[in-house]
């Protein structure tokens, strides 16, 4: 096993915290809005028209629950289950949730992306946002989302895509990491882990993916 099953672990300690706080922060969502053209939103209402209200979702390398407690505040039945490798990310996700009573709705899973410890087909929806990039092995990842979605269910991957931007801003983690992703490289991924009905479209520096199993 390589050094990547431990995905997640350059977030832990005091990096983990500081990022814990940015990732949940107003700061982030501006930067967001302004620079990425608001993928939340996007993602949104991927979920929301796949769920109808109620099902279950995982969000595989959940950090701080940018987009978990979003989801889960969509959600009038049902749950998302936040899987991260840092304890203090899913710390500060699990204070927020309190804050905003959706505690009720989410549930925190720490392990690995790799070896997702859930049953085959149990998930409605499989998300990552900002996940894949900093992986040498993406497709096993991809592979275990698709995994845990029932038949039919849907998978969504949002990342950087391959810009300056996005060059620039995966530079700084490791440099076997996969890196940015254009746009036909995450449709063939997507292809080679069995999904269909794939689209894969370009917002300004991220590229999001939605395919079903």
């Amino acid at each position: 096993m390589t050094a990547d099953t431990t995905f997640g672990s350059e977030w832990t300690g005091l990096r983990g915290r500081i990022m814990g706080w940015y990732l949940g922060s107003y700061l982030r969502r501006l930067s967001e809005v302004l620079v990425f053209g608001n993928i939340r939103s996007r993602v949104l209402i991927e979920v929301t028209e796949a769920l109808k209200g109620e099902g279950a979702v995982l969000d595989v390398g959940a950090g701080a629950g940018y987009f978990s407690l979003a989801i889960a505040s969509k959600l009038e039945r049902g749950r998302v289950i936040c899987l991260d490798l840092s304890r203090e990310m899913l710390g500060h996700l699990r204070r927020t949730a309190q804050k905003k009573h959706l505690s009720d709705r989410i549930e925190l899973l720490e392990g690995s992306a790799y070896q997702i410890r859930l049953d085959a087909g149990c998930m409605d929806v499989a998300i990552s946002n900002g996940v894949l990039h900093e992986l040498v092995r993406p497709q096993l990842v991809l592979q275990e989302m698709v995994r845990v979605v029932r038949p039919g269910g849907r998978v969504i991957v949002t990342d950087f895509r391959d810009t300056w931007l996005g060059r620039r801003i995966a530079s700084a983690h490791r440099s076997e990491d996969h890196g940015p992703f254009g746009q036909q490289e995450l449709r063939k991924l997507f292809l080679d882990v069995g999904l269909e009905n794939i689209r894969v479209t370009a917002i300004r520096h991220f590229v999001i993916g939605v395919g079903t199993k």
